[in-house]
């Protein structure tokens, strides 16, 4: 049984600190076969976009090898998934 490993875009209000640290080191498990799910959600009316930004820049700190494999939710806005996978 393989999983995924990441931060839905609904739960990134609520972080604890050390939690991208947790996560790479959640990615290093051989059973961890992908990152995600992550990305932008605005299903929900009371959605924070610049916390979800925030928490989107974040992962995509993470190591190249890390990110390779990644969920990326579809309720968000494309434009602002492609704008993040370029770096910008």
């Amino acid at each position: 049984v393989f999983a995924a490993a990441g931060i839905h875009p609904e739960n990134c209000y609520a972080l604890p600190e050390n939690w991208l640290e947790s996560l790479e080191e959640m990615l290093g498990d051989e059973r961890i076969c992908a990152l995600g799910e992550i990305g932008f959600d605005y299903h929900y009316d009371n959605t924070d976009k610049a916390v979800q930004a925030e928490v989107e820049k974040q992962l995509l700190t993470l190591p190249r090898q890390e990110i390779a494999r990644t969920s990326i939710d579809k309720n968000g806005k494309i434009k602002d998934q492609a704008r993040f996978a370029r770096g910008g």
